[in-house]
């Protein structure tokens, strides 16, 4: 298990035994954010031609709860309102069993950066704002507006993952 885990770069061996959990680079988590980008882009055109009504509509209800626990100050809420919602996207097309597969291996990776933008009002605010962006361009049927939407929600949770990452340093200094 830890042998997988290193070929994942999610652990490193030690010189003498053992294992240490990796750090990221700046440059290894922008490349994360970059390639959930792509992906998702993809991936939301997908979604675009073949999403129903009854998905639609569960969608449109997650971001009722996420602004309802908004409302509350209820961050941990919000951030499983924001995994249900990207749960429920992706499931659109979990009969594509392998490119599933690659999104939500990468999404688990972008969630450790993820988790600790979305704990604050600002960023859990945008969050809502981005997936109500995201049902409008789903509802008009419109792949290129689908696509352009997602890769900037995710540029935007790559900015704010950034930021706090920068935010930590600093105070670590």
């Amino acid at each position: 298990a830890l042998h997988k885990l290193e070929s994942e770069g999610l652990v490193k061996p030690l010189e003498s035994r053992g294992f240490s959990v990796a750090r990221d680079s700046r440059e290894e988590m922008e490349d994360l954010f970059d390639i959930r980008a792509a992906l998702e882009g993809y991936a939301i055109r997908l979604i675009c031609d073949c999403i129903d009504e009854k998905s639609i509509a569960e969608l449109q209800d997650l971001i009722s709860k996420a602004e309802n626990a908004l409302k509350r100050k209820e961050l941990d809420e919000i951030f499983r309102y924001n995994t249900q919602f990207h749960d429920a996207l992706h499931g659109v097309i979990s009969h594509k069993s392998r490119f599933h597969s690659l999104i939500a291996d990468t999404r688990n990776y972008v969630l450790r950066y993820r988790k600790d933008s979305l704990h604050y009002l600002a960023g859990a605010r945008r969050t809502i704002d981005g997936h109500k962006k995201l049902l409008l361009a789903i509802s008009l049927k419109d792949p290129d507006l689908c696509e352009r939407v997602m890769r900037e929600h995710i540029q935007e949770a790559k900015e704010e993952a950034l930021h706090k990452i920068s935010d930590t340093v600093c105070a670590q200094s």
